[in-house]
């Protein structure tokens, strides 16, 4: 697994091993931040259920102003670290912070400033085990952590499908075999 483009494209992401993450695999994040193009330059980004950072260290390379990563693991938090210390080693000037806390409960947080890019990869049991799909973008809804004319992109099994939802929008669905991404938007 590598960084796919920008400053630092082409340095390894280390992932920890076992079944604790499953990367976005390098394919998906480059169609992914293709389409993203000029929204990631200088954009505030917040990837929630981080995993090994991929998404957050893609944006970071790309250009992103800020990029805050949640994952919950402390052991798998401090891989994030060392793979975000790579990327400064290659020139990326991005701040990028790591927390290690739940991403639903990190969401909640009063004192979060909004941003502009939001990802969310969580595990494909999430979406079963706390709630459904339209209830975690109630939550992002609720939560304010998403600008007015930001966009979200949220990766899931493509088993799962999210009903109607009043607050959001679809603009993009793409699937990836097991895998299918959504790009939402507020309503």
């Amino acid at each position: 697994m590598k960084v796919t483009g920008g400053i630092a494209g082409g340095i390894p992401i280390d992932v920890l091993k076992g079944t604790r993450t499953r990367p976005t695999t390098d394919r998906i994040r480059e169609s992914m931040f293709g389409s993203l193009r000029e929204r990631v330059q200088d954009a505030r980004v917040l990837d929630l259920f981080s995993g090994s950072g991929a998404l957050g260290l893609e944006a970071a390379s790309r250009g992103a102003s800020r990029v805050d990563m949640v994952e919950k693991h402390a052991g798998t938090c401090k891989n994030i670290e060392r793979n975000a210390g790579k990327l400064g080693k290659a020139g990326v000037k991005t701040s990028m912070k790591v927390h290690c806390h739940d991403s639903t409960r990190y969401m909640k947080s009063s004192a979060l400033e909004p941003v502009d890019l939001l990802f969310a990869d969580p595990p494909y049991t999430y979406f079963e085990a706390n709630g459904s799909y339209d209830d975690f973008l109630t939550a992002v809804k609720k939560s304010k952590i998403l600008k007015q004319d930001g966009l979200m992109v949220v990766e899931s099994s493509s088993r799962v499908k999210p009903g109607e939802n009043a607050d959001w929008t679809c603009i993009k669905e793409k699937n990836y075999g097991a895998s299918t991404l959504r790009y939402w938007q507020h309503s």
